[in-house]
């Protein structure tokens, strides 16, 4: 499996688990798409890096 250049859909990225997941697939270079259920916690993450 490719860690990098995918696209990769990830739900609860305003906290925990999807958020350290999507920081760090964005890292090695992925495009990722986020879903949460707070619309405060979800920018708050895009805020603090840019997805």
């Amino acid at each position: 499996m490719k860690l990098t250049r995918n696209t990769i859909f990830i739900t609860g990225v305003g906290t925990g688990i999807g958020r350290g997941l999507a920081e760090a697939l964005h890292k090695l270079g992925n495009k990722v798409i986020t879903s949460g259920r707070r619309k405060e916690r979800v920018e708050k993450t895009l805020k603090a890096k840019p997805l």
